[in-house]
Formats: C-alpha cells, sequence, structure tokens
C-alpha cells in the first residue's frame, strides 16, 4: 500500500512542474518576492531577485548583469558600478531610476519608459545602449537628451559648453564622451577644449535621442595680435612694468593693453626720465610725466636716471652743465644680405656725438663690419671737448640683423632627381635647383648643399638614395653659412619605383584669384612646396599643381598696389592668415585667394592736436603731438622740418609738421596737411649768491659774482655772471649794483640783464690775509708769482697761499702747442682779452680771497716752431711750451731743472725761496680721473687745519676720498684736523654709470700688525694692493681673502692685489708672536728712493725684484739683481718686492720727482 501512495506522490510531481513554469511566466519580478521567484540578476555567481538587492550587495566596481527583461519601479542606489542588461531591455516606471553615488555605466541592452537620476555626470550609457525615443532621463526635474561625442584623435578634448552654457558629461572610454542635454529647437554645435585647442561638432538640435553621435573638427582660432615690449638694465634704479596691475618681462603681449611704468632711482640718484620708442616710428617718446602708454606698436622702453648733486661740473671743461646727451634710435634692425650693415648715430642735440667712434661686439667678441646675422652691442667713444665731457657708452642690441629667408626654384624642364627604377635608386641633382634670397625685391643667390633627408629608403650614398618602394622622400638645403638663414622647410618629391604606383594618392590643387576692387590688379597666390614655388596664381591665370598625400602645399598672398589680402576659401572653410599651409592634405583641394580694396585712413578723418607755440626746454617736443582719433594708432610717422630740413623739434625756432603713415597690407598711404607751429627762447629764473666780507674801497670785479639760472624742464644751466659796470667803487654800508647773467646757450635762452643785487660793505671786513687759488689745467701753463721787487721776487706762490692783502701778483698762462688759451676768470671776471693783449701776462693787486681758473682747448694745429715740437702722439701732455717774452728770465737758482713741465701741482720744492717753504708739514694732493680738489698741495703747520672741497667733472663721480691711502668715503668735503705730519691726500673720479665697490682689511691680534689700507672704495675691474706690516720680531700666521660671507686662506705673503674687482671685498690678516724657537731676523736687505729711482741692495745675494704701483699695475716683473740695482720710476707710490731663495721682502716706497 505504501508503494502505491509513493508512486502516486511522483506522478502529482509531474503534473505540477509545468504548471509552476507557466505560473512563474505570470509574475511579476519587479514587484514580488517569495520562494520559486527566478533571479532578476547576478553579481559574480550570485543570484539576486531585484535590483536594489543586486545593487546593494555589490562592491564598489562590481558589475551587476540584468538575467531578464525587467519594468523598474524604485530607485536603486548604484556604487561606481556597471550595469550590463545583457541585450535586455529595463523599463522604467514612476519612482524608478538611480541614485548615483558613483560612476555608474549601463551597456548592452535598452533603456524605456522614465528614469529619474540624481547626479547626470555620473550616468553614463554609451554607443551599444539604445534610448528609445520617447524614453525620459530625469534630472533635478528637467528631462535630458543623450548625445554621444566621438573624440577620434583629440582624446584631450573635454569640458564641452553648447550656447554658451556648460554641458553635463562623462567619459564612455578614451575616445568618446557622453553628453545630456535639455531638449530645445535651435542648432547650436557643442565646444570642447584641449591642450591650447578647441574643436566643435556640428550644430545639433536637441529633440529626440535617436543615436545623435558626432565627430569634432578643430576650431582655428585666430591669433591674438600680439606685440614686443623689450628695455635694458640700466645703472641708478630699478624699472618695473605692468600690464592689468600684474608685473611683466620682456616679451610678448596683448595688443593694446595699458602698459603702465614705475622707475624707482636708486641711493645718489634723482627721478628718471622715461622714453618709448615704436618701432613703426623710430622717434622716442617721452612719457615720463604719463608713465604709461597703450601697445599698439613693438615698443621699447628707454629710462634714463641722472646722478645726485654729487655729479659736478668738471672744472677742466667750461660748459659745466652741458645737456645730456640723448640717442634718439638706440635699437636698429637689419635684414642679413650678405653686406656688412652699419649703426647710424642720431642724437639730441643734433650732432652732438659728431666725430665719435662706433665699434661692435657680438657675444663679447670685436666684429669690425657686422654683417652676419646676430645681436651686436654698439660701443660709443667720444673723446671730451671744450663743450662736452668724454662719452664711453654701450647700447647693448642696439643692432640686430635678423635671419633672411630662403627660397627655392626648380629650372626649367627639370625634376631634381633622376630615377634608376631597376636599380631602386634615385639621385639627387643639386644643379636642378636655383636657390635665392629676396634683396630689396631682388633674387640674390644663396650658397649651400642639397642632400636627401636623414632616415629615409634603405641606404643614403652621398646623393644617391635606395628605396623598397614609391613614396614621398624628403630633400633638404644647407646654406653654407646656416646661421644668417631662417629654418628652410624641407621639399618633398613622389618617386615612383614603377608608373602609376602612387596614382591613388595624388591629389589637385587649384587656386584662383578674386579681386572685386580692382579686377584688373596684380593680386598672386604663390603655391610652395616647403620653400620650393611650385606655380603662381593670378587674376587671369588659375595655377593648378599636383601634389601627393605626405606634401604639404603652402599658399602664400602678395596683394597688389592699392590691394589688401582679405581672405582664401576652401570650400566652407575660411581661412584669414595669408601665408597658410593645411595641417592634412588628402582630398583635390580648391583655394580662392580674395583680395579687396586697402582701408583709406582719409575717410577715418585721422585728428592730431599740435600746439602752436612751445617754450624750449631743451626736451625733444615729439611727445607733444598726438593722434586725437583715427582709429589705426601704429605705424605714424611724425617728420619736424625747419628751414626744409627734416629736423627734431627740439631748438628754438619755426618748424612744419607733416604727419605720414606708410601704405601695409590694409591701408593706402595717408599725408596730413602740414601743421605750423614754433619753439621760442625760455627765459631763466636767475637769483645771485649773497656777497660777503666786502669792504669800501673795492671795485665790484674784485667781487666774486655767482648764482644760479634755472629754466624749466633743464633745471640748472650754464652761464656768465657779470657786472654791468664792473669798474664801480663800493662805499661803506649797503651798495645796490647791477648784473647780468648770459646764458651759454643764447641760441636758445634770454639772457637777463638789469638784474640788482644788494651789498653791504663795512671797513671792519678789511682782512690782514686773503688766499689765492688756481687750477692746474692740461694744455699750457698756469702760474702766479709774486711781482713786487724783494726777496720774494718772480717766487711762485702755491695755491691756496695765504698773503697780505693788497700783495701784486703777476698771473703766467700760456698754451703749449697744439692749444690755445679758451678762457681766464680772476673771480669770475673774463681777464683773456687783456691777457692776450699782454702776451699772456697780467698783474693783480689781491684785496680778498682770489680764485684764478684757466682752460686751454686743443686746436690740433702744427706748432709754430719745428725746432721744438711736442710729441705728436700725445699732444695732451705738451714737452715744452714754447714761453713768451715777458717770461721771467732768471728764475730762482734752486728752481726744478724741468718746470714747469712734470713738476707736482704745487710742489713746496726741495728747500729756499719757494713760498711756503718755512711750513712745517706738506700737504700732497693727488687726483685720479676727471675732476678737482681745492686746494691743491699746500703747505701746512703743526696743528693747522685744512678743509679740501672735491668736485667731480661733468658727467663723473666721486669715487672714494683717501687720506694716507685710507677711505675716508666719497665726500664732497674734507677737512684735516690737528696736522702733525706730512699728509696725501686722493681723490678718485669714475665715470658715473661705473660700479663701485669697497675692499677692507680686517687684522686678528691688531696689537702686534696691521694692514694698509684699512678700507679703499674703487670703481668695478680695478686692481688694488694691501700690504700686512707685522711689528718687529712678529710673524704673518694666516691671510684670508674673500667676501664677507665666504673666506679663502692664500697662506702668508705679505702683500696681496685685488685684481680686476667685481663685488665689495674682505682680507683678513692674522699676525702671530714667535715663541720658544720661532725667531726672525731684521732684513739685511735694503730697499730706498735716490735721484728718481727706487734702488734695491740685495746684499749680494741674487734674487728677483717685482715692483707695482697702487693701482696694482705692473712697471716691472722678476728683474734679475745680484748688486745694487737702480730702477727709474716717475714720481708716485711703489711696492717693491725682492724674492731671494723663495723668501720675499716686500717694502712700500714714495718716489719724488727730481
Amino acid at each position: 500500500m505504501k508503494v502505491k501512495l509513493n508512486i502516486l506522490y511522483i506522478l502529482l510531481a509531474f503534473l505540477w512542474m509545468p504548471v509552476c513554469g507557466w505560473a512563474q511566466e505570470l509574475v511579476d519580478p519587479g514587484e514580488e518576492e517569495g520562494p520559486g521567484v527566478a533571479p532578476v540578476a547576478k553579481v559574480g555567481n550570485t543570484d539576486y531577485k531585484t535590483l536594489k538587492e543586486a545593487f546593494g550587495a555589490a562592491p564598489a566596481n562590481a558589475q551587476v548583469d540584468l538575467q531578464i527583461s525587467l519594468t523598474q519601479k524604485e530607485a536603486v542606489t548604484a556604487n561606481a558600478t556597471t550595469l550590463n542588461l545583457n541585450n535586455l531591455t529595463l523599463t522604467g516606471e514612476e519612482k524608478a531610476g538611480f541614485n548615483t553615488t558613483g560612476k555608474l555605466t549601463v551597456k548592452k541592452g535598452t533603456l524605456k519608459g522614465a528614469f529619474t537620476v540624481t547626479k547626470l555626470a555620473n550616468f553614463v550609457a554609451g554607443t551599444d545602449v539604445t534610448l528609445a525615443d520617447n524614453v525620459k532621463i530625469i534630472s533635478g526635474g528637467k528631462s535630458y537628451y543623450r548625445v554621444l561625442i566621438d573624440l577620434g584623435a583629440y582624446t584631450d578634448a573635454t569640458a564641452p559648453i553648447r550656447n554658451k552654457e556648460e554641458v553635463i558629461y562623462s567619459k564612455v572610454d578614451d575616445k568618446t564622451l557622453c553628453c545630456w542635454l535639455e531638449a530645445d529647437q535651435a542648432a547650436y554645435p557643442i565646444i570642447l577644449k584641449g591642450n591650447g585647442a578647441e574643436y566643435q561638432t556640428v550644430p545639433v538640435s536637441i529633440q529626440a535621442h535617436g543615436s545623435n553621435t558626432f565627430t569634432l573638427t578643430p576650431i582655428e582660432v585666430p591669433e591674438e595680435e600680439k606685440y614686443s615690449i623689450t628695455w635694458a638694465e640700466v645703472p641708478g634704479g630699478t624699472l618695473k612694468v605692468m600690464i592689468d596691475g600684474q608685473e611683466v618681462q620682456t616679451g610678448e603681449y596683448v595688443a593694446n593693453s595699458q602698459v603702465i611704468i614705475e622707475a624707482t632711482p636708486a641711493e645718489g640718484y634723482t627721478n628718471p626720465i622715461l622714453y618709448i620708442t615704436r618701432k613703426s616710428e623710430g622717434t622716442p617718446i617721452d612719457i615720463t610725466e604719463q608713465k604709461s602708454f597703450i601697445l599698439n606698436d613693438n615698443v621699447e622702453i628707454l629710462v634714463t636716471f641722472k646722478k645726485s648733486p654729487t655729479v659736478g661740473p668738471d672744472p677742466e671743461n667750461p660748459d659745466g652743465n652741458a645737456p645730456d646727451i640723448k640717442i634718439l634710435n638706440p635699437k636698429q634692425a637689419f635684414v642679413y644680405n650678405g653686406e656688412p650693415q652699419a649703426f647710424t648715430l642720431t642724437t639730441s642735440p643734433e650732432n652732438a656725438l659728431e666725430g665719435a667712434t662706433i665699434s661692435y661686439t657680438l657675444d663679447g667678441t670685436p666684429v669690425n663690419k657686422p654683417t652676419d646675422a646676430g645681436i651686436y652691442d654698439v660701443i660709443i667713444t667720444r673723446s671730451a671737448d671744450v663743450d662736452l665731457a668724454a662719452v664711453n657708452c654701450t647700447l647693448p642690441g642696439g643692432l640686430t640683423i635678423e635671419k633672411a629667408e630662403v627660397f627655392f626654384k626648380l629650372n626649367e624642364g627639370k625634376t631634381g632627381f633622376t630615377l634608376n627604377a631597376d636599380a631602386q635608386t634615385a639621385t639627387l641633382n643639386a644643379g636642378d635647383y636655383h636657390v635665392y634670397m629676396l634683396v630689396d625685391g631682388k633674387e640674390v643667390k644663396v650658397e649651400g648643399s642639397f642632400a636627401w633627408g636623414e632616415g629615409q629608403g634603405t641606404a643614403i650614398n652621398g646623393n644617391v638614395l635606395t628605396i623598397a618602394e614609391s613614396g614621398i622622400y624628403e630633400v633638404v638645403f644647407t646654406p653654407t653659412k646656416v646661421e644668417n638663414y631662417k629654418e628652410i622647410a624641407p621639399i618633398t618629391l613622389p618617386i615612383e619605383l614603377k608608373e602609376g604606383d602612387l596614382k591613388d594618392k595624388m591629389r589637385t590643387v587649384t587656386v584662383s584669384v578674386i579681386n572685386t576692387y580692382n579686377p584688373a590688379d596684380d593680386d598672386e597666390v604663390r603655391i610652395y612646396n616647403g620653400n620650393l614655388l611650385m606655380a603662381t596664381a593670378t587674376l587671369s591665370n588659375k595655377a593648378e599643381v599636383e601634389f601627393y598625400e605626405g606634401q604639404k602645399p603652402t599658399f602664400r598672398a602678395f596683394p597688389g598696389e592699392g590691394c589688401a589680402f582679405v581672405k582664401y576659401l576652401i570650400g566652407d572653410e575660411q581661412i584669414n592668415k595669408q601665408d597658410y599651409t593645411p595641417e592634412t592634405f588628402d582630398v583635390d583641394l580648391v583655394v580662392e585667394g580674395h583680395f579687396g580694396e586697402k582701408g583709406d585712413l582719409e575717410s577715418l578723418s585721422p585728428t592730431f592736436e599740435a600746439p602752436k607755440e612751445l617754450v624750449y626746454n631743451g626736451q625733444l617736443y615729439a611727445n607733444s603731438f598726438r593722434i586725437l582719433q583715427a582709429k589705426v594708432y601704429s605705424n605714424w610717422i611724425f617728420n619736424y622740418t625747419k628751414n626744409n630740413k627734416i629736423v627734431q623739434p627740439i631748438n628754438v625756432g619755426e618748424y612744419t609738421l607733416v604727419v605720414s603713415r606708410p601704405a601695409d597690407s590694409k591701408y593706402q598711404a595717408y599725408t596730413s596737411e602740414p601743421m605750423a607751429f614754433k619753439i621760442t627762447k625760455a627765459t631763466p629764473t636767475v637769483v645771485a649768491d649773497e656777497i660777503t666780507g666786502a669792504y669800501p674801497g673795492l671795485e665790484l670785479k674784485d667781487l666774486k659774482l655767482s648764482g644760479t639760472a634755472t629754466v624749466e624742464g633743464l633745471g640748472t644751466i650754464a652761464g656768465t655772471f657779470e657786472w654791468v659796470e664792473p669798474a664801480t667803487v663800493i662805499k661803506e654800508g649797503e651798495n645796490k649794483v647791477k648784473f647780468k647773467f648770459t646764458p651759454k646757450d643764447e641760441v636758445n635762452i634770454n639772457s637777463v640783464t638789469d638784474l640788482e643785487l644788494t651789498i653791504t660793505a663795512s671797513k671792519e671786513n678789511i682782512p690782514d690775509f686773503v688766499s689765492v687759488s688756481y687750477n692746474k689745467p692740461l694744455g699750457g701753463t698756469l702760474v702766479v708769482v709774486y711781482e713786487e721787487e724783494g726777496d720774494n721776487h718772480f717766487q711762485v706762490i702755491p695755491s691756496g697761499t695765504k698773503v697780505p692783502t693788497g700783495t701784486k701778483v703777476r698771473i703766467f698762462a700760456y698754451p703749449a702747442d697744439y692749444f690755445e688759451l679758451a678762457s681766464l676768470t680772476v673771480n669770475t671776471e673774463d681777464v683773456l682779452k687783456d691777457l692776450v693783449n699782454n702776451k699772456y701776462v697780467i698783474v693783480r693787486e689781491l684785496k680778498v680771497d682770489t680764485d684764478i681758473h684757466a682752460n686751454f682747448r686743443f686746436t690740433g694745429e702744427e706748432p709754430t716752431d719745428p725746432d721744438n715740437p711736442d710729441n705728436p702722439d700725445n699732444p695732451d701732455l705738451p714737452d715744452n711750451p714754447n714761453l713768451p717774452d715777458n717770461w721771467p728770465d732768471n728764475w730762482p737758482d734752486n728752481w726744478p731743472d724741468n718746470w714747469p713741465d712734470n713738476w707736482p701741482d704745487n710742489w713746496p720744492g726741495n728747500g729756499g725761496g719757494l713760498g711756503e717753504q718755512n711750513k712745517d708739514y706738506t700737504i700732497l694732493v693727488r687726483t685720479t680721473g676727471l675732476g678737482s680738489v681745492t686746494p691743491g698741495t699746500t703747505g701746512a703747520n703743526r696743528g693747522e687745519s685744512i678743509t679740501f672741497k672735491i668736485e667731480p667733472g661733468y658727467g663723473q663721480q666721486i669715487v672714494d676720498v683717501r687720506v694716507n691711502g685710507n677711505s675716508v668715503g666719497a665726500v664732497t668735503s674734507y677737512q684735516l684736523r690737528n696736522i702733525y705730519a706730512h699728509t696725501t691726500v686722493e681723490a678718485v673720479f669714475s665715470n658715473i654709470n661705473v660700479p663701485v665697490y669697497t675692499l677692507t682689511s680686517k687684522v686678528i691680534n691688531e696689537r702686534i700688525g696691521y694692514v694698509t689700507p684699512t678700507k679703499v672704495r674703487v670703481t668695478e675691474g680695478s686692481n688694488h694692493i694691501f700690504i700686512a706690516h707685522p711689528n718687529k720680531n712678529r710673524t704673518i700666521e694666516d691671510v684670508q681673502v674673500g667676501t664677507e660671507k665666504e673666506l679663502k686662506s692664500i697662506g702668508t705673503p705679505t702683500s696681496y692685489i685685488f685684481t680686476d674687482v667685481k663685488a665689495d671685498s674682505l682680507i683678513v690678516v692674522t699676525f702671530h708672536s714667535p715663541v720658544a724657537n720661532e725667531s726672525i731676523e731684521a732684513s739685511k736687505y735694503q730697499i730706498y728712493t735716490e735721484n728718481g729711482a727706487v734702488v734695491v741692495d740685495p746684499d749680494h745675494a741674487a734674487g728677483t725684484v717685482n715692483i707695482c704701483d697702487f693701482s696694482g699695475r705692473t712697471i716691472y716683473s722678476n728683474r734679475e739683481v745680484r748688486s745694487i740695482t737702480r730702477f727709474p720710476l716717475s714720481e708716485g707710490s711703489y711696492i717693491v718686492t725682492l724674492i731671494i731663495d723663495g723668501k720675499q721682502y716686500s717694502q712700500k716706497v714714495y718716489l719724488l720727482s727730481r
């Protein structure tokens, strides 16, 4: 009975199975759960009954596989997973959708219905997912449609924008973007950005999902017009250039930017003068007041920082306030043409550097005639003359020779190579090519060599190329002087081993020229293969050229007279570049070169601001004329004429201004109507210095008349103060007197007469003694002697001497050969005429402190006495002036034999009858460079004090003032107090642009030794010696040199020369006291001076002698000595070093003239 029941159960089970299957198909998997329900999705090998369970269980980056087509009715959370539809359909209803906490990628299947997605940027539906036309993808309450973009080769493209709105997107893979857009009717392209480029789709109208897949094409962004700004570092301050509030450096910047300049003077300099030079104009424009400009051309900024008043007039230069010299065209450019180029010097004032020598360097190497391409420094030198100080300046990059462009032509009927198809070789025929550059529109041959491009074919042997297959091969040309030419594009040649091999790759380029403005014009479009001219299209002749894939044609437009290039049209594409090379070339090209009328500037009604009357201020007035309205603000030329000559508007006169602009690729030439204006004389403001110490009985000419005259824009000007009635006798009390001022530049500045000054005179002012001072000019002799008979008759009165009031003196001033007396003043009174009429001698009674100043001018004329010529190689140093008849015949017996040629300035002599011979001490004054020290060499008694005035020459600076070799700083005055020894005062001057550095010595154990000097200031590139002086029985333990931060030991020398100084430097000397077995002996050798020579006595030992001066210059080097040896030298200080048996003995000596 049990067996029968079991069989019955089995049969019932078999009957129930199909019923279950049928029931399963009726279940909605999205809403029913329970035993017996089939899996909806899988994650790996695990089945899940709902999508929500599958996504909830799926780890990050896992894949959920759909098992059946499904209607989803609820939102699920997707965390960086993939939903594989398995080619099934997923339908969304009501609240269905995805909470995309991570990236969710849907693939392989169909989506229908509606899905709400929290973050569309994380929802990716690629090309393998079909979106039904009516499906809604909802986010933020808005419906979106999918657009797929095939990136192709532009895989860097991202950040899509459509109609200026950001597009929600994500990447499907490296080459596909999934974008979501709201529905609209308008068609807009989608624009993407890549690395420095932009791309776009065709215009897209979003109305359904469909198969919206689009490709990209690059957007040709027109080059933003830019101009360069350049400037060079200048001494005296710093320059800061800003655009949009940001500091910029030399380079190119967007056109029409506002450029602001901040120029800050360094210590010792005054406010700067600012100029800009636009390349198209070439004339500097003063922007000192505006300190800004609009960038509408290539611009060079020029700045000049003026030295502070410590830079004074040159006492040997009568024009101590000579105007600054401005070089108006400091940057000049040429294109290489095989010929030497030269820098053209234009200055303000005009011809200020006439006769200057111009030389050049390239990368620091002197170049005789700049010919090759490069950037040359221009060096301008000019000797000093009576009007201007010496000039020695460098214009960095003042002359540029740009590289030339090379072109090729194939000789008629030639191919450039010979093919041997059987041997699979191509032989290059260099003679088939004509190679040239254009110089002034003419073809000039370029030398060089042709070769096959490297890495081609299977082998290159000389000019023979072995190839394995037909293709495109490159030929390169290398000029003989490659550095003079721009980069040369290779020529590409199609080579077929078998005729027709490249037939499928052959493309035709057809070029036509269209000019709707002037159909008869001579516009051209030239077609190039690299730099090889292939054909020229004109208005009357189309050009048709065959190119092959792999070659790149280049189109260059050349407008005819009065016309301008407009554009190229290639199909629907418009190109605005005049020179154009397509990036790819795989189809036939039909190119139209469009030309039109040049713009007419006259129709733009340009207007200019031109003041009718200006007052002379020594500045270039070009910046006073501005373009007020023109729409074009570059390349304008301002031409100024005066008396029908082209000039710069600086000096007084009547001028005419004509503004013009040369024709260029866009506009016709333009010339304005002449505009008249004038520059009138300036009137100076004159202030006389107060006169003190006057007493009754003096004549006005006895008093020093000085003051200051200024002109707006020029500052202090040079000129002469004169008494209207110099013979007027001063009375007791107040005296109202007249004086006048005459400017040196009478052409541009008015004289001022009828000026009044009040002088108060008192008998109490009569001095017991008065001083007499005078300069020591080059080119002649100035000397003052006692006039009165007696013991002092004809004795020289040294400059700075005090003599009893009323002393009569005789003043001699006589020029040397090649020179003439230019001026002689006694307390500013011009006595030149009196002196010359009296054969270069005048007699004066000294009633007040008297300053005598002579200046001699170099004439270059041969001496009149052939029996006594000067050295023509050094006319500035006359051998022996031809003295006048009234020159004293009997000088004192103890007068130096070679007076007055090489006699030290005011030297008091070697005993007896020389003015201040009875003074206790001699104060020797020396100068290096252009400048003066007043008083000069003089005498002093014990305890006396003397104040010295130090004045640099025009354009000079005070480098250092040294007392007994030690620096007291770059001071303009210095007082020697409580004098108790012979003393040397030395002033060093240099050009203001030369850097100055400080050399300092320090001593360790200073009680047993010292170093001289303690400190000096020297110019860059100088040499200077320091000497260590150990005390008796002491030694030098160590010497270190370097900077404060880094010192290096150099052993134990007794002296060290800093050479070619480039920075502040330090020498540290450590002295040592020997102990026990250490000892040193007093030297048995002798070094001394005698009769104009240094004498070295080596005590019968063999040794060598080195002698150098205090600047470090070697006079004698490694001279062998075995006995007492004399070394003749001129006056000065020297370091003598005697070396015997490897040991050296140094001594400082001072040598007087014989």
